[in-house]
């Protein structure tokens, strides 16, 4: 089971084993060495902070839109369910990889009281997850509909590119990141993305279901 997990990994491609760990790499860096580098008081909390609720949410949309890559997707297809079993187990390899990355990261932040910008209970630690399913789901469902991996993880780009410079006409409950949501509409916003993520997941099953659609496009 390992030996399967771990080839799913590599077979979902670099943004889903390397992003990760690189997005932590950099964050333990700022949460340890914050008070060396003579960085202002707070900086680095809302550069932590943006790791987690963009780069990490950005990271795994665009390394979802990009499962569909693989050059046995023929021979996958012609398994009982191969291939769409294949994409969802890859699916949650890169949640769990993602996921583990942002907590490890999140709880670094509360031990070094980094986490203290922008909360201290616990749920608003998890202030990431809610846009990281968002995206991911998203990403997944664009490539099932447009089937392009390219065109999927360039909507995603745009999607969170958009939000990050301006939130006029978006609802609140699709915004991403936190500053541009009222305090008291904190809680719904991060449900409605988690519960959009999961929703866009399991359109995705249907959608995958039928794999003719991409054999000769994985690559796209």
């Amino acid at each position: 089971m390992k030996d399967l997990l771990l080839h799913e990994l590599r077979r979902a491609g670099p943004a889903a084993w390397a992003g990760p760990p690189a997005l932590l790499a950099t964050g333990l860096g700022l949460a340890v060495l914050g008070p060396a580098l003579n960085l202002r008081e707070g900086l680095a909390g809302m550069f932590i902070l943006g790791l987690l609720q963009g780069a990490f949410p950005l990271t795994a949309g665009v390394a979802a839109a990009s499962l569909v890559r693989d050059d046995a997707a023929e021979l996958l297809h012609s398994l009982p369910g191969g291939f769409r079993r294949t994409l969802f187990r890859r699916l949650a390899v890169l949640v769990a990889m993602a996921s583990a990355g942002a907590l490890v990261l999140t709880l670094t932040a509360v031990l070094t009281g980094h986490a203290d910008r922008w909360g201290g209970d616990p749920l608003t630690q998890l202030t990431w997850f809610g846009p990281l399913l968002g995206l991911t789901g998203l990403g997944f469902c664009l490539t099932a509909g447009m089937r392009s991996a390219a065109a999927g993880g360039t909507v995603i780009t745009l999607v969170w590119g958009i939000q990050l410079v301006a939130d006029w006409g978006i609802p609140w409950f699709l915004r991403l990141f936190e500053n541009a949501v009222p305090a008291a509409d904190w809680l719904p916003n991060r449900l409605a993305l988690l519960s959009l993520g999961l929703a866009l997941v399991v359109l995705a099953w249907f959608m995958y279901g039928r794999a003719e659609r991409f054999l000769g496009r994985e690559s796209e």
